[in-house]
């Protein structure tokens, strides 16, 4: 059975409007995209369709305490979380992929990061449905 961890205050201490403050400027994805709308709407919904798939696969992996696939999970997201400038998300996601790969299960951690990708989705979705990024 895996270990769990310590809650460390500074994976607890990220908030989900921060983060979705820090989310509404899209640094990254503006300069990858030079400005351009279109493409950015084009990223944001691509990775929200990526949330809706992956956030039933990680819940069940939750309940299941499936290590592997949270860790595998976390590794696919740490790049969409950085372009969507969920820098905080992104130290959480790097944080569990490593705590999950050195056979430790951070519950407090792992269902804040769920809470965390869910509040997201919905203030990108918002955001999406706004005439300007």
């Amino acid at each position: 059975m895996p270990k769990t961890e310590p809650v460390l205050p500074s994976v607890v201490t990220f908030a989900r409007d921060s983060i979705m403050d820090q989310a509404s400027t899209f640094q990254l994805l503006r300069e990858v995209s030079n400005g351009d709308q279109v493409f950015m709407r084009r990223m944001i919904d691509s990775f929200i369709r990526q949330l809706n798939n992956d956030l039933p696969e990680f819940k069940a992996a939750f309940e299941a305490k499936d290590s592997d696939t949270l860790a595998k999970t976390c590794h696919r997201l740490k790049s969409s979380l950085n372009y969507m400038d969920m820098k905080e998300e992104r130290e959480l996601c790097i944080f569990l992929e490593s705590a999950l790969r050195s056979g430790h299960f951070p519950s407090q951690e792992l269902q804040k990061f769920i809470d965390g990708l869910e509040a997201g989705k919905t203030k990108l979705t918002e955001k999406l449905n706004q005439d300007t990024l």
